[in-house]
């Protein structure tokens, strides 16, 4: 089995929502043929028996500001600069990957990803799970610029891979590059609840809506939410890690957070 770098924002672990799901899509792989290289582990988080190291684009730190569109405009044009070779590979030690693995989730990490995989000629694998332009955004009258510099990334992706076939569709009309469906399983232990058990979750005569996941990139649209349950009676019932950004309002319950 090929010695594969998952080098990517979303690094496998046992929170949120996209970890999870790469935690346990690596979990049965060769611990000693894995590197995971991306943002530190989560304090308390499980994660897979390989190696992980710390890595984080320096322009990352401008991703925030009040200049981020421009930041990501000068990284989608290459003027953000680039690494060294030899950045990436004393960050991995001895290890050294036959394929790189990708989450098109930050461009400024999957862009370097990409980098380091071309400059090396290691094949690039890339999994989509959201529209790689909308968290990273860049002005509109930009957007075709970005749209161009993914569109390079997924040209030299040896495999692409999207999380529905929908998904994989829209990539391959949208970037014109050929992308196979590929579903995340439920994890082995998870059992459907008797239906009568939902009943607890109910509100009789009010709406009822549930929502399962992090704050990192929706927190901000839960807010922008909340007026409009508030408005009409309506309950969010939400199932996560309460971080900053959480939305505290009479209509939103707090139901705990889930973790394998």
């Amino acid at each position: 089995m090929p010695r594969v770098l998952i080098f990517t924002k979303e690094i496998p672990q046992s929170i949120y929502a996209g970890c999870q799901q790469l935690y346990r899509v690596f979990q049965s792989y060769p611990p000693d043929k894995l590197m995971v290289l991306g943002p530190a582990p989560v304090e308390g988080a499980d994660r897979l028996g390989c190696a992980y190291r710390t890595f984080v684009p320096r322009v990352d730190r401008w991703i925030n500001s009040r200049l981020h569109r421009w930041v990501n405009l000068a990284n989608a044009l290459g003027l953000a600069g680039s690494y060294p070779e030899r950045t990436i590979e004393n960050v991995l030690g001895d290890f050294r990957p036959q394929v790189v693995f990708t989450v098109m989730d930050l461009f400024s990490f999957y862009r370097t990803a990409w980098q380091y995989a071309r400059a090396n000629g290691i094949p690039l694998m890339t999994l989509t799970m959201d529209d790689p332009m909308h968290f990273q955004k860049v002005s509109p009258w930009a957007a075709s610029v970005q749209k161009r510099a993914i569109g390079r990334i997924y040209a030299d992706a040896s495999v692409s891979l999207g999380v529905s076939r929908e998904m994989a569709e829209w990539i391959t009309a949208t970037f014109g590059k050929k992308t196979e469906p590929f579903y995340f399983g439920p994890p082995d232990d998870l059992h459907p609840r008797p239906a009568e058990a939902n009943l607890t979750l109910r509100n009789p005569g009010r709406l009822t809506v549930g929502f399962a996941g992090g704050l990192h990139f929706y927190g901000r649209e839960l807010q922008r939410l909340v007026p409009a349950f508030e408005k009409t009676g309506s309950v969010l019932n939400f199932y996560g890690q309460k971080i900053r950004g959480f939305p505290v309002s009479p209509a939103v319950v707090d139901r705990g957070a889930w973790s394998i």
